[in-house]
């Protein structure tokens, strides 16, 4: 989850110059920990290459060697500055693996955050977008990391809402070397608004499809509470897919059970294929393996 910044445009040697004048270096650091207290141990320092440290099991400290891009710091309060989510994907390319990092893309451009205990906030404002992640990397060239996290960024969308629109559409369209079906990137949370003689054959002024493709006027409907419903909400979902039938929407509903159970979600995928004319081509060796790994990191 997020905290309060506010944009700094400067460098790392900057920032520390102007924010750490009479301050020991001790005394930052440990003003800097009681600051942040929104973090857990062991803390991680990024400092500038001349700066003296001994890191230590509950600090440890690391030296910026290279210029920061312009706006890779964000000022959290007098002397405390975390780096912009931009620049956290970049690091945290070094650490992750490509399955991991597209999780945390799609987290960074969605309405979700999870915080450090593994609990999630919903319908939050996205901390940035694939265009800004972008051109980080390209104002990062040569930096560690980068390589990785442009790969990633071909594979991630902007706008899922849940960790479970993720889940969906990472395993519908990751290649099949990482264990997806390679399916055509979908739109998440496609904006349909009936036009013309259109608006009175429906009951909203607007609809969002979880996983959309305009092209092929298919969407996917997530619904974790389907098997756990009355009456009137399985109405209401048919009237809702009905509405986009007649704006020309084909609606495809995916319940939990079935994105959970291995074989209904691979025949929920081959039905999918068949809606949207695609062929699904497995040529890679080990996909049921690399397929049963996406699905661990993805749903569990």
């Amino acid at each position: 989850m997020g905290c309060p910044t506010e944009p700094f445009r400067g460098s790392l040697r900057s920032a520390w110059a102007s924010e750490n004048v009479n301050r020991s270096f001790a005394f930052a650091v440990r003003d800097s920990i009681t600051q942040a207290r929104y973090l857990t141990p062991p803390y991680h320092f990024l400092v500038p290459s001349e700066v003296k440290r001994a890191s230590t099991d509950d600090v440890i400290f690391h030296a910026g060697c290279r210029e920061l891009p312009a706006g890779s710091l964000r000022r959290v309060g007098r002397g405390v500055f975390v780096v912009s989510p931009e620049c956290c994907m970049r690091q945290l390319a070094c650490e992750l693996d490509v399955a991991q990092l597209v999780m945390l893309g799609y987290e960074l451009c969605g309405s979700y955050s999870f915080a450090a205990d593994g609990s999630a906030a919903f319908e939050t404002l996205p901390q940035t977008s694939i265009g800004k992640l972008r051109r980080h990397a390209e104002a990062s060239q040569g930096a560690h990391g980068v390589k990785r996290m442009r790969g990633a960024l071909s594979l991630v969308g902007n706008g899922s809402r849940s960790p479970a629109e993720t889940a969906v559409a990472m395993l519908l369209g990751m290649p099949h070397r990482y264990g997806g079906y390679g399916f055509p990137a979908p739109v998440l949370n496609y904006r349909v608004d009936p036009r013309g003689s259109r608006r009175a054959l429906v009951a909203q002024s607007h609809f969002f499809c979880d996983l959309c493709w305009p092209d092929r006027r298919v969407a996917v409907e997530y619904d974790s509470d389907l098997c756990h419903t009355g009456a009137e909400r399985i109405a209401r979902d048919a009237r809702r897919r009905a509405d986009l039938l007649a704006l020309g929407i084909t609606a495809i509903t995916l319940t939990r059970a079935q994105l959970y159970d291995e074989r209904a979600f691979h025949s929920f995928a081959l039905m999918l294929a068949k809606r949207l004319g695609y062929r699904i081509r497995i040529r890679c060796e080990g996909f049921e393996a690399r397929r049963r790994l996406l699905r661990q990191r993805t749903l569990y």
